[in-house]
Parts: structure tokens; C-alpha cells; sequence
């Protein structure tokens, strides 16, 4: 079920349709980057950079479709920027909790178990080689702390939920980054994901 640049609420939309769930099946949200681009709200300055970084506009445009951060920043560049308020975020964590708990309840009625877990980000990552600070400075001086306030916010929501996972620092490990940008990984950084999602489903007694 998968979707290009999907929040929880695009997951839920899609979880409304399936009529097929069982009593032992697992739901689970990975969860976190693109509802943090939830927390960015446009303003209507029109600017010319696209006109002058026509290279940058193409790539952020394919990028656009993948991931809710690269859309937000394609729209930046085209439309005359994203400001970030207390408003903004509070509207998209809310939009966040309500859109997992809707998901629990579809799960439940099914007799399935529910399993949120916020994913790792480039931000999250402890410690930061040279490489990590790096790429982190390609997105300028605003996306970090907005990306870990608004995850120090959406923590509490997924932990709110029984069977509930936190992935953030399961990149630590690694002694390569196994970062593209500030939240694609390479094999190794999926290998990460994968391992800690069947730990979480072993730990939390989900797997027969």
C-alpha cells in the first residue's frame, strides 16, 4: 500500500478501503518525516530563483513526489517561500494525532493490532559525522529545528499508543551515514528499519 509522500493521513485514507483485515494481522505507520512538513505553511511572495536555478527547480520537482519535505521546499522555490508558526505546527501534530488514532480504531474493529513508530531522520542521528552536518546544511537554517520540534511533539502522540515504537536513533549504530539526504536511506540504513520493526513486533509479542 504504498504512496509517494504519504502522511498518516494519506495512510488512513487508504487503510478506510481495506475490507480484508484479520484478527492477526499487524498495521503499522512508519511514520514522521513528511507529517513534520505538515508543520510548513506557504506564503504567497512570488519570486524569480526559478528562473535562475532552473537545474535546482527540475530536481526538486522530481523530489516533490517522494517526499512532503521536497514538496514544500519545490513550492518555496516556485510560489515565494513557507513560514513556520506555533499554529502551523500545532495543526499538524493534531492532524497527526487524530489521523493515528482513526487508524487504531480501523485496526481494532478488525481484531488487528496497531503499530505506530516515528521513523529516523538526518536530525535525529547521534552522533553526526562530517558528511551528516554537511548534507544537513544543504536545506539551509530552518528545517532542523523545526523538523525536532515538531518530533519532540509527535513523540508523545506515538507513544500514547500501547504497542508504539520509536526508531530515531536506530541509524546511530552505523559507522557510515547511510544517508542520501535528511531522511532516504540506503540498504544499509533500510536494513536498520527493518531489523528494529521485527525486534519492536518480537518485543511487544505480535510475531507466532
Amino acid at each position: 500500500y504504498g504512496k509517494s509522500a504519504a502522511t498518516a493521513t494519506d495512510r488512513v485514507e487508504i487503510l478506510r478501503g481495506i475490507t480484508d483485515l484479520k484478527s492477526n494481522d499487524i498495521v503499522i505507520f512508519y511514520v514522521g518525516v513528511n507529517e513534520a512538513g505538515v508543520g510548513f505553511t506557504q506564503r504567497d511572495v512570488p519570486v524569480q530563483l526559478i528562473r535562475k536555478l532552473p537545474e535546482l527547480s527540475t530536481a526538486l520537482q522530481k523530489a516533490s513526489s517522494y517526499s512532503r519535505i521536497a514538496d514544500v521546499l519545490f513550492r518555496n522555490l516556485v510560489f515565494g517561500g513557507v513560514s513556520v508558526t506555533d499554529e502551523s505546527k500545532d495543526n499538524a501534530v493534531a492532524q497527526f494525532d487524530m489521523a493515528l488514532r482513526e487508524a487504531e480504531t480501523l485496526t481494532q474493529r478488525s481484531g488487528a493490532r496497531f503499530v505506530p513508530i516515528l521513523q529516523a531522520n538526518l536530525f535525529t542521528k547521534t552522533p553526526r559525522s562530517e558528511y551528516d552536518r554537511d548534507l544537513g546544511s544543504m536545506y539551509g537554517s530552518e528545517l532542523e529545528p523545526v523538523v525536532v520540534d515538531l518530533y519532540a511533539r509527535m513523540i508523545g502522540v506515538v507513544k500514547s499508543f500501547a504497542l508504539s515504537g520509536d526508531a530515531t536513533d536506530v541509524m546511530n549504530s552505523l559507522k557510515v551515514s547511510p544517508y542520501f539526504d535528511w531522511h532516504h536511506v540506503d540498504v544499509n540504513g533500510n536494513r536498520q528499519i527493518a531489523r528494529y520493526i521485527f525486534d519492536l513486533l518480537l518485543d511487544r509479542n505480535l510475531l507466532k
